[in-house]
């Protein structure tokens, strides 16, 4: 054999003792990568609670008695964009969740207020809405009622001008109100009666002044 052959021999050996050298020289066998997946010991997630339907029909009449002051309060701020022609405090209050007495209340308070040239600052507090009586099913057609209570913390409001100065209030505003409700919830539209869509609509409206929330 020549010194080459022996040479590319060697060197062919010496290759392959480093790649022995490189995979750990031992022959145990590699671990089972999935012995390496840590097991669970949580409880399987469960469904969510189910919502009764008298629960989902509090939540829905809190919900929009939330959605009614907001949009009670949103125009007592910006009274002054309102153009007043004939009927336009009927015409406005027919957009919110209010029929019969209700309606016919809040579309008078609307017309006082504007007459007042005065908008407000800051937006009533929702304190406390509690619904002490419910109705589910009054009638074949799927109409429910309920009363509710609720407590509006007002002693955050200021009041001002069109102009933008501070109120000249003869009377001192109050700091809170209490509202005593009729709701009704209608399963359809009856456009007639001021329900534009299904849902709860607020009756009759009974606001007491400065009892503490």
């Amino acid at each position: 054999m020549t010194r080459r052959v022996r040479s590319v021999l060697a060197s062919a050996m010496a290759v392959v003792v480093m790649m022995a050298a490189g995979c750990g020289g031992t022959d145990e066998p590699a671990d089972d990568e999935t012995s390496s997946v840590p097991v669970s010991t949580e409880p399987a997630l469960t469904a969510p609670p189910t919502v009764t339907p008298e629960e989902q029909a509090e939540a829905e009449i809190l919900a929009t008695f939330e959605d009614l002051i907001a949009s009670w309060d949103e125009f007592k701020a910006n009274a002054s964009d309102y153009d007043t022609f004939e009927g336009w405090n009927v015409a406005l209050v027919e957009q919110w969740p209010v029929e019969r007495s209700a309606s016919a209340d809040l579309a008078n308070w609307i017309a006082y207020w504007k007459a007042s040239a005065i908008e407000q600052i800051g937006y009533a507090d929702v304190a406390r809405h509690d619904v002490t009586s419910l109705r589910m099913d009054v009638s074949d057609s799927g109409v429910h009622d309920a009363e509710s209570w609720a407590c509006l913390d007002m002693s955050a409001l200021t009041y001002v001008s069109y102009d933008g100065e501070a109120a000249e209030i003869p009377v001192a505003p109050a700091l809170h109100q209490t509202w005593d409700m009729v709701w009704v919830y209608s399963p359809v539209a009856e456009p007639d009666f001021g329900i534009e869509a299904p849902g709860w609509y607020l009756q009759k409206i009974t606001v007491s002044i400065d009892e503490p929330c």
